[in-house]
């Protein structure tokens, strides 16, 4: 699993963004595959998606947000929206999405 995640790392800091789901799946070791369909519904794997408030791959508000351990970095990142989402579900936190 240490070889995947640092491949799915590289290839997330090269602008892959199904690579930074991958890699935050694979950290908190929640679904990928979960991940990414909430990511679709959310943002079509969008980093740069907005809608009113919500904004990034998963359409964090920023409430959400700024309680998680990442809130200082961007909601824009698709690296750091992945991780923040994977740690949400790993703690029980996905009804904060519809589409989970």
């Amino acid at each position: 699993m240490g070889c995947e995640i640092r491949q799915a790392r590289i290839a997330c800091e090269h602008g892959q963004t199904t690579a930074c789901i991958r890699r935050a799946a694979l950290h908190r070791r929640v679904s990928e595959s979960w991940l990414r369909s909430v990511a679709w519904c959310e943002s079509r794997l969008d980093p740069f998606a907005t809608n009113g408030q919500y904004a990034g791959l998963f359409q964090f508000g920023p409430v959400l947000w700024n309680a998680l351990r990442y809130r200082r970095y961007s909601r824009f990142s698709a690296k750091w929206s992945s991780l923040a989402a994977a740690y949400a579900f790993s703690r029980g936190m996905s009804g904060q999405w519809a589409c989970a």
